[in-house]
């Protein structure tokens, strides 16, 4: 943090955010740190090269753009500059020094250079290099001006003519606007060409195969959920400002004079480049210095009115209400409501169905409904509550019903998704419940034996639900199968972190959930929402995943969403726990979905639109091993996590076998253990063959697996004179053979 930042708490706070974001991969990190990159806070009001680790830029031209380094807001290589008013949404006070848009981030664009030059192997440049090659010359037969960059096409919106975008320049900006453009970090419009720039994951997805798997490896498959948010916040940093300038306001009319304290004007910056043809574009020296793109040419507006309702606004926050931002986030305006909007906002329906409904709740239900529920709670939380209380926090009444029906202690804090949690309840009781607190709080917990320890899943990685009614018999929970058309099965590792698993089994819209007293059936899919938020099992921040069939999943998991705060996934693919019939292995087991699998979920978080999150990095855990018996280095800095997991060792099983007893009732892969069997060293033979350690796929006729059988009625395990076994020949480690059984 460079001396100067004026408000260094939080300009550190969101830098290192948005740098750890990008940061996901080691050995990206590892290069970094060993070759001594640093990142740099440059103040607002100096310029970059006044700094010491950039006084060497000072004076210098930047070609074709009559800028110099002196009013460049950034720049990406070992010493990374990054400024303070693009990472807090303010304004600059360098002359001749402008803002970007809001949403667009100086930060990401030169960290970007930094890995690119620092951070990736030799090969990741390479694909670098040929991913824009790929752009320049199309191999599809289009006009390389109209292809699509991060920027948009090499065309001029003014007159339609071939111009060079900033994208386009050369690899190094290609690469820095494509990682901003994945990471949704490229808003604005392209100054040289005037064309929108593209952004958001879901266009590089559809735009960039060559980047896709690099930039998925680097910052992970879904960015737009586990990345930091907007950046750049101009327009929210300008409201900002604005409520407080207001704030100040009401001290200075109390005395007789306001002194409006606005940031200082910027200068415009020089009009840049004229677009021209494009030109040889040849790859540039990694040792050079680049430059971020030109700032739009528009200069900010000033300071806005006096705001309406401000006022209002900071008294809520001046009176120390919690839910403030709530109310200010979810606001109710349908001008179908009979209470005037000049009515008392203690009593007003819309705030207090801010408080209690979700976007789920809102989607779900129609606005006159959700307000005749905020009604009937509002009344009942007033009606033991003084008006004293009332007068002195008008939440207080709200806050004791939701200890009271939610079971808090009566210190407890109530939060949002307690609020929430009292809401759902409340949409789904009936007109006497909603009049008797305690009639809702059996309405709650009348399911509760769901929650029975005998049906808790905890794997020391995963916890959850297992409502299957199997018996405890839970699957592998960190991978799982797609069942393919011709019936076979693709396994893949799932994309999920740690997280809480519900296992469930349903007909249509209902869930049917079995417990040790019997099975649960259950239709309204906020009762089922309510019960895994209670769980008092599930870790708070774990990801959720419904892994389960159900007629309405999507709302399912936005009410889940909605009540835990946590990202959901979920299945479109009727996932259930399944055994494979060629391998005998359990799977949590999805049908057939697009990319053979790898798009078999979809994930949400609480008011989000959901995003295809199957998508892994890694290969298919079903044929870890290249055909050629060889295995790529696992310390290799190419190698991810996925990767080396799909390379670990994994049972055999064959693919070819049969009940050999002819009466069905034979066991398939017992423990060799469980077999009454004497066990003798293997002699010597000539026609005994040695198999090399890498086992080829079981052919028709072989086993690389065991297969026991036992005569019907007799025990599944203990000594029994009377059971046969069969035993076929397997591969072993370092190419020896099994040792021979000797039946007893």
């Amino acid at each position: 943090m460079a001396p100067g930042v004026d408000r260094p708490v939080s300009a550190g706070h969101e830098a290192r955010t948005r740098i750890a974001a990008m940061l996901r991969d080691p050995a990206v990190a590892t290069r970094l740190l060993e070759q001594g990159a640093r990142v740099l806070v440059v103040p607002k009001d100096e310029a970059l090269t006044t700094l010491g680790p950039f006084r060497d830029l000072a004076g210098r031209e930047l070609p074709a753009t009559g800028r110099t380094w002196d009013t460049v807001r950034g720049v990406g290589r070992l010493d990374t500059g990054v400024t303070e008013e693009n990472l807090l949404g303010e304004t600059p006070g360098v002359p001749g020094a402008s803002s970007y848009a809001d949403g667009y981030s100086t930060t990401t664009h030169e960290f970007a250079h930094a890995i690119h030059r620092y951070g990736l192997s030799d090969a990741d440049r390479r694909t670098i290099t040929d991913a824009y090659r790929a752009k320049l010359h199309p191999s599809d037969g289009r006009d390389p001006a109209d292809v699509e960059w991060p920027d948009g096409p090499r065309r001029s919106a003014r007159d339609g003519q071939p111009a060079d975008n900033y994208s386009a320049t050369d690899e190094f900006e290609y690469f820095a606007q494509a990682v901003n453009a994945y990471l949704g970090t490229n808003s604005g419009t392209d100054p040289l060409t005037g064309h929108p720039r593209n952004n958001g994951p879901a266009w590089v997805r559809d735009n960039e195969p060559g980047l896709l798997p690099l930039l998925e490896r680097l910052f992970g498959t879904t960015p737009e959920q586990d990345g930091p948010g907007p950046a750049n916040p101009v327009e929210a940093t300008r409201a900002e400002n604005e409520m407080y300038e207001g704030f100040r306001a009401m001290w200075d009319r109390a005395e007789g004079v306001h002194r409006a304290q606005p940031h200082p004007p910027v200068p415009a910056p020089p009009q840049g480049r004229t677009p021209a043809a494009p030109a040889t574009h040849p790859v540039t020296d990694a040792g050079a210095e680049t430059p971020l793109p030109p700032p739009p040419t528009d200069p900010r507006g000033g300071w806005a009115e006096f705001p309406e309702g401000l006022t209002d606004e900071l008294d809520r926050l001046l009176a120390g209400h919690a839910e403030a931002e709530a109310l200010a986030r979810f606001r109710f305006t349908d001008e179908s409501d009979s209470e005037s909007a000049d009515s008392d906002p203690a009593d007003d329906p819309r705030n207090w169905a801010g408080l209690l409904f979700g976007p789920a709740a809102r989607d779900e239900y129609e606005t006159e409904a959700l307000l005749d529920t905020a009604r009937a709670v509002r009344d009942l939380a007033h009606r033991d509550t003084g008006a004293d209380a009332v007068a002195t926090d008008v939440l207080a009444g709200l806050r004791e019903l939701t200890r009271q029906v939610l079971g808090l202690g009566d210190q407890d804090p109530v939060g949002a998704r307690d609020l929430m949690l009292l809401g759902s309840l409340a949409l789904s009781a009936s007109l006497d419940e909603l009049a008797d607190p305690d009639a809702l709080a059996d309405l709650l917990t009348y399911r509760d034996a769901a929650l029975d320890d005998r049906t808790r899943i905890d794997t020391g990685r995963t916890t959850g639900r297992d409502w299957t009614g199997t018996g405890g018999q839970t699957p592998p929970l960190d991978s799982y199968a797609v069942l393919d058309a011709d019936g076979t099965s693709t396994v893949w590792p799932s994309p999920w972190p740690d997280s809480y698993v519900v296992l469930a089994q349903s007909t249509g819209t209902a869930a049917h959930l079995h417990v040790p007293g019997g099975t649960l059936r259950i239709e309204d899919t906020a009762e089922l929402a309510r019960l895994i938020a209670r769980d008092p099992h599930r870790t708070p921040g774990d990801d959720i995943v419904l892994a389960f069939a159900h007629g309405d999943i999507e709302t399912v998991a936005r009410q889940v969403a909605d009540l835990t705060g946590s990202r959901v996934w979920y299945s479109e693919h009727g996932p259930k726990v399944a055994t494979d019939w060629r391998s005998g292995a359990e799977h949590l087991m999805t049908g057939p979905a697009p990319g053979g699998g790898a798009h078999a979920w979809t994930s949400l978080r609480p008011g989000e639109d959901p995003v295809p999150g199957g998508r892994t990095t890694g290969t298919p855990t079903a044929d870890p091993h290249p055909s050629d018996g060889t295995a790529p280095d696992a310390t290799s800095p190419d190698t991810t996590a996925s990767d080396i997991d799909a390379r670990r060792a994994h049972q055999l099983t064959t693919r070819e076998y049969g009940f050999v007893d002819g009466r069905g009732d034979g066991e398939l892969f017992r423990n060799p253990g469980d077999l009454e069997n004497t066990w003798t060293a293997p002699g010597p033979s000539p026609r005994t063959p040695t198999r090399p350690a890498s086992c080829s796929p079981p052919r028709p006729g072989t086993c690389s697996g065991r297969t026991a059988t036992r005569p019907s009625g007799s025990p599944p395990t203990g000594p029994s004179p009377s059971r046969t076994s069969t035993a076929a020949s397997r591969c072993t480690p370092r190419g020896r053979p099994w040792p021979t059984p000797t039946s007893s």
